[in-house]
């Protein structure tokens, strides 16, 4: 754990029975290396974020046991709506030196419902990573990149010159929306609906 770091307060919060609860950045879900976070400024109903309980900057750089738990997790959520469909998966893979698009250099991957077609968002923007066509593919100590995933296609992309909170910037443009900043546009209504959702979901892959 890493004191300065906000996403690991909300993961030493949520395994806290004591700690304030805030309506966003609340455990719905864990793993052994993973929670799931409902995410402040949601883009849809649904919106969660998948944050790793160790202090890692980017799910390449966790190994390939990390990566095949995470993608069990994905697996274990693809039948059950609104992850069933339209599900766009979307990691800013920031490093600690070059922490390219992220607003906080900690393992956290989006599940944003409803945006599987913008999987090109950044097409015309950045190159994809040479010879990579998964996760896995990935070499832990590669440098900064952009992972984007939809149940049909996958994008891993290098990451040059790019804003904090680039993909919910480019996300919420491709909408034609201007409220991309979730410390202006936190959306509690939808995040409210998301908890209510994963209410109904049990926890089978907890430890």
């Amino acid at each position: 754990m890493n004191s300065e770091c906000a996403l690991c307060d909300a993961v030493s919060e949520g395994a806290s029975e004591h700690a304030p609860k805030q309506i966003y950045n609340q455990v719905l879900f864990t793993t052994p290396r993973f929670v799931v976070l409902s995410s402040i400024g949601p883009l849809s109903v649904g919106h969660v974020m998948v944050v790793s309980k160790a202090h890692a900057p980017n799910l390449a750089s966790m190994g390939n046991d990390a990566i095949d738990e995470y993608e069990e997790l994905v697996s274990h959520f693809r039948s059950r709506a609104p992850y069933s469909q339209d599900l766009l998966e979307a990691e800013s893979g920031a490093t600690i030196v070059r922490p390219e698009g992220a607003c906080v250099v900690h393992t956290h991957v989006h599940w944003i419902p409803g945006f599987a077609a913008s999987i090109d968002v950044f097409d015309d923007l950045l190159p994809p990573v040479i010879g990579v066509a998964s996760l896995r593919d990935i070499a832990p100590n590669h440098g900064p990149y952009v992972f984007l995933r939809n149940p049909s296609s996958v994008r891993v992309l290098e990451a040059r010159s790019l804003p904090s909170q680039a993909i919910r910037r480019a996300l919420f443009e491709r909408i034609g929306r201007d409220d991309w900043d979730w410390g202006v546009a936190p959306r509690l209504d939808r995040i409210k609906e998301t908890i209510n959702l994963w209410r109904g979901y049990p926890n089978v892959l907890s430890a």
